[in-house]
């Protein structure tokens, strides 16, 4: 088959699947404009390497179309090569032909000249040898001339035959050529509406799988560290099973060193366990009736707690009245000490004020004697008065004290708390009294500070 025909053959039933193939993949990437823009760019290359598909290769790589598509029509196509291989041989076997007759030629010059060189004796022989030799060369000559004949009667049928079918090809390819240019121009008219389209639809398209390419290689990326990090992991991981089994292994090879070490304490702990059961049993039994006696006695002192609770309860309860009389009485003390301090500061200015006034006094010098007597006197009382205080508050503190210890007595001895209770009943009732003297005393030396800050006055 001529390379014409071949080509032929691919664009009829290979181009139209490789096509179909291409449109499909780009339009369900790009859209229908990008996948009929493919295949037109794909038409275009393949008629180009259909162009090309010679026995030769092309002397110039920078041909414009029209010269390859006539390139097509002027190669030399196998049944030429053929035929002129076939005229070849014939003028190699015509050289061979001539080349044979002027050996027979030169060698009856030959015979010739040794005839008229030779003896007349020798000459029938050699007549007679010599025509036989002749009639022998003219058989062998003629059938060698037959051959011959035939040989290139053949060769030049074969010929003619190859050159019609040169003729045939030729035609066929002019009208493939013919073809060819018309659809040229179509998928040139196509390029150019498409590489329009392209200047206007495909950048957006190109930006957009680009940043789809971004997104997956991020992704991608990610996955690869995500993954890097899960293998350290489990690399980690190995690594510390690998030493736990080592360890592991170790344990297990000592205890299969010591086993019978183990079992003889194996034995001896299972002896020994008996025992501690037995024991247990006993125990047990112990336990349960020390158990049942300890409930009976939780009950009772739950009962007493009970009890002991409420009795606590009322005991705070009058505490708290005793406390609360206790606070009126440190009033009423912090009231008398207020007074006390009142009285002081007074008379430490009726002392300045005699002090100013000693030229006044140098004249009364017998009352002052008599005052200062008085002064003592007064003194003297408000000594008696501050040692009754301090007694007075040493005692308040005495009572603090005896109530905490009867606060202590009173969780200690349950049965003693109410003879405490009226045995300080009875203290506070003579705390009370002796608290009403305090304020008549306190009221008589109101009165007399009062007789005496007037006779100073006078």
């Amino acid at each position: 088959m001529n390379p014409s025909g071949f080509s032929f053959i691919l664009q009829q039933r290979f181009y139209p699947l490789i096509f179909a193939n291409v449109q499909s993949r780009y339009q369900t990437v790009w859209g229908s404009q990008a996948a009929k823009y493919c295949t037109i760019m794909l038409e275009t290359q393949l008629f180009s390497y259909s162009s090309k598909d010679t026995d030769e290769p092309p002397q110039d790589e920078w041909t414009t179309p029209r010269q390859r598509s006539c390139a097509f029509v002027n190669t030399p196509l196998p049944c030429i090569n053929k035929a002129i291989h076939h005229i070849q041989e014939l003028e190699v076997k015509i050289g061979r032909y001539f080349q044979q007759y002027d050996y027979v030629f030169k060698e009856e010059k030959k015979l010739w000249i040794t005839e008229q060189v030779g003896a007349e004796s020798n000459k029938d022989t050699w007549l007679s040898t010599s025509s036989d030799l002749q009639d022998a060369n003219v058989a062998h000559e003629d059938s060698k001339t037959l051959t011959l004949k035939e040989e290139t009667a053949a060769l030049l049928l074969e010929v003619t035959k190859l050159i019609k079918r040169l003729e045939a090809d030729r035609m066929e390819a002019e009208k493939a050529l013919e073809r060819e240019r018309q659809r040229r121009k179509k998928l040139g008219m196509e390029i150019d509406s498409m590489s329009l389209w392209r200047l206007q639809h495909f950048p957006a398209a190109v930006q957009k799988e680009y940043e789809t390419c971004t997104r997956d290689s991020l992704e991608l990326q990610w996955h690869l560290d995500c993954k890097s990090r899960q293998l350290r992991q489990v690399q980690n991981q190995i690594f510390k099973i690998e030493a736990v089994s080592r360890r592991i292994q170790e344990d297990v090879d000592f205890m299969k060193k010591h086993s019978p070490l183990l079992e003889e304490k194996l034995n001896l702990e299972g002896e020994a366990v008996k025992d501690v059961l037995l024991a247990y049993e006993k125990a047990s039994k112990i336990y349960c009736d020390v158990h049942s006696e300890l409930m009976k006695i939780q009950k009772t002192m739950k009962r007493i707690d009970e009890e002991a609770k409420k009795k606590l309860k009322s005991m705070y309860e009058k505490i708290k009245c005793a406390e609360l009389l206790l606070g009126q009485y440190k009033n009423e003390l912090k009231h008398s000490e207020f007074i006390w301090t009142e009285y002081c500061m007074k008379l430490k200015e009726t002392e300045e004020k005699i002090i100013k006034d000693e030229k006044h006094l140098e004249e009364l010098v017998k009352q002052k004697a008599e005052i200062q007597e008085d002064a003592k006197c007064w003194n003297s009382k408000v000594e008696d008065l501050n040692n009754k205080v301090t007694v007075q508050a040493d005692e308040s503190v005495k009572r603090l004290d005896d109530c905490s210890d009867l606060v202590k007595a009173m969780e200690e001895l349950k049965s003693t708390r109410e003879i405490d209770l009226q045995n300080r009943k009875r203290k506070l009732l003579k705390i009370n009294e002796a608290l009403d003297i305090l304020k008549c005393e306190n009221e008589g030396l109101q009165g007399e500070n009062e007789e005496f800050l007037q006779k100073l006055e006078n």
